[in-house]
């Protein structure tokens, strides 16, 4: 009788403790599947709302020549920086959840992706335009007095910043035609008139 009640007892004691351990909660396993769901339901709410719908008619705006040029060349450039920035966010989380774009809702984050990818790509394309363009004619003639003299078309600064921002693989280039015209014309306040006719010398 005595190993019967031994191994009883042994029995017992091992429900006890597999009952005491699951009185713990959740295996370790399945507190990690807990938290990549959490995570990843988490990660989907924070790109849902990512678009960039909102900027397109900004795009618009930049793109008209009744507005100088400076105040152009700012909005291209804050609009290459934030349809950068939402380009980045969807792209690297669909990359590292690809179920994002496969899930319920995906289709909406997957169109979000794709319209923020061919805006930057439309952003990029303009502002590397407009400021080989204005490299190419960094000073213009401007009438003052009785004279005509040589004055930036626009604020340096600022087509420097565009570069930083673009990077292109000839920016030491671009960067030097602007130097070299912001020793011309010295401190000569940038011209007002968006549409210039003549090259400076």
């Amino acid at each position: 009788m005595r190993p019967t009640r031994f191994a009883v007892a042994v029995l017992s004691s091992l429900l006890g403790v597999a009952c005491a351990h699951s009185a713990y909660g959740p295996s370790s396993d399945q507190r990690l599947e807990d938290s990549t769901t959490a995570k990843r339901s988490t990660e989907g709410a924070d790109v849902a709302s990512v678009k960039c719908t909102d900027l397109v008619p900004r795009l618009r705006e930049a793109k008209s020549e009744e507005k100088p040029e400076g105040e152009r060349l700012s909005v291209l450039i804050e609009l290459f920086n934030s349809a950068k920035d939402r380009h980045t966010k969807l792209d690297e989380a669909v990359s590292r959840n690809p179920d994002l774009i496969y899930l319920a809702g995906g289709e909406n984050t997957k169109a979000n992706r794709d319209e923020c990818r061919v805006f930057f790509a439309d952003v990029r394309s303009d502002l590397d335009r407009f400021v080989r363009e204005i490299s190419d004619m960094p000073v213009i003639q401007e009438v003052q007095g009785n004279r005509t003299v040589g004055v930036a078309r626009l604020d340096y600064a600022l087509v420097r910043t565009a570069l930083e921002a673009l990077a292109p693989d000839d920016k030491d280039v671009l960067t030097a035609r602007i130097d070299s015209a912001e020793k011309r014309v010295g401190s000569a306040r940038p011209a007002k008139d968006p549409k210039p006719a003549k090259k400076g010398k």
